[in-house]
């Protein structure tokens, strides 16, 4: 048995059956050919398409693709297409079967394959027996990639504009009570801007003296004393009320633009290579499985002929 693997013994047995090895590898090759066939292998049609994520922000560590690949593959678009397409039916697996859920996703999974190339895209490829159907599954995933999307932003930017409007509610509120106390004091202490009002007063006032009219003077340190009264609360409500306008055409923007963010229809997916009805089968490989069932033949025919030639010479 030391020289059973020789490698100038086999060539020996090689020539010696070459004949034999010749009718096995034709045996071989016709054989898988014709297993390999319409008859018993049903052909597979692939459609492919590369999307680029688009009007998507990326959370945590994720990216924009690596964000599209788990909605694409997620198990929501997956009963969308399980549906559609009636996919149980198609794939001959009964409703009734106790394992029919974990079957279809194995079946499923098995004809589309989702990846993200290098170039952060994600591809999506279906294989399927009809060209057209596979073409119009891959559609299909998009479409449905899009709605969840415009689902989820939906939502999102609703519960912003609502956010955004009752914060704008209780600012308006806001707005209206320092408005009224500030009405309040222009109608008790006559105060419309008190460091305008105040600044004309106090000049008033010198030229007044100046003049030595008393009475106007006194008059004037009057209208002054009772302004110094609610003047500095009268400055407060006025920065408050600014800012408080300020905050209130803030929030009014941001609820617009959620609101109008929330009532969009666009698309999530920018279709980089659109998918097409193939017009050539992609499975089965039929000079690929020719070409192993003729080495595999020739192999183990080369193994039993050792076996016979060696099992002779002792």
């Amino acid at each position: 048995m030391e020289n059973f693997f020789d490698s100038r013994r086999m060539l020996e047995v090689i020539w010696k059956w070459k004949i034999h090895f010749g009718i096995i590898a034709v045996l071989a090759f016709a054989l898988a050919a014709l297993f390999s066939s319409p008859m018993f292998i049903r052909p597979k049609y692939k459609s492919e398409a590369r999307l680029y994520p688009i009007n998507v922000e990326s959370y945590s560590n994720e990216s924009e693709s690596e964000q599209m690949l788990e909605i694409v593959g997620s198990m929501d678009i997956k009963r969308h297409m399980f549906d559609a397409f009636k996919l149980g039916n198609y794939y001959g697996i009964k409703k009734d079967d106790p394992y029919y859920r974990t079957k279809l996703i194995r079946k499923y999974n098995k004809n589309v394959s989702i990846k993200k190339t290098e170039y952060e895209t994600v591809e999506i490829a279906v294989m399927d027996w009809e060209p057209q159907r596979a073409s119009n599954m891959i559609d299909s995933i998009i479409c449905y990639y899009n709605e969840k999307l415009r689902k989820i932003h939906g939502k999102k930017y609703k519960e912003l504009a609502t956010a955004a409007h009752n914060d704008l509610k209780k600012r308006e509120n806001e707005i209206k009570d320092v408005t009224v106390a500030i009405e309040k004091i222009t109608k008790e202490y006559g105060i419309l801007d008190f460091e305008m009002q105040v600044k004309e007063l106090s000049k008033g006032y010198a030229e007044a003296l100046a003049a030595g009219k008393t009475q106007a003077a006194n008059k004037i340190q009057s209208m002054l004393d009772r302004m110094s009264l609610k003047g500095g609360e009268f400055e407060v409500l006025s920065t408050k009320l600014e800012n408080l306008q300020v905050q209130s055409d803030t929030l009014k923007v941001r609820y617009d633009k959620a609101l109008s963010r929330s009532q969009q229809r666009i698309s999530y997916a920018q279709v980089v290579e659109s998918p097409f009805p193939a017009d050539k089968k992609s499975y089965p490989v039929r000079w690929l499985i020719a070409l192993l069932a003729v080495a595999g033949a020739e192999i183990l025919a080369l193994l039993v002929i050792l076996l016979l030639e060696n099992g002779k010479k002792q």
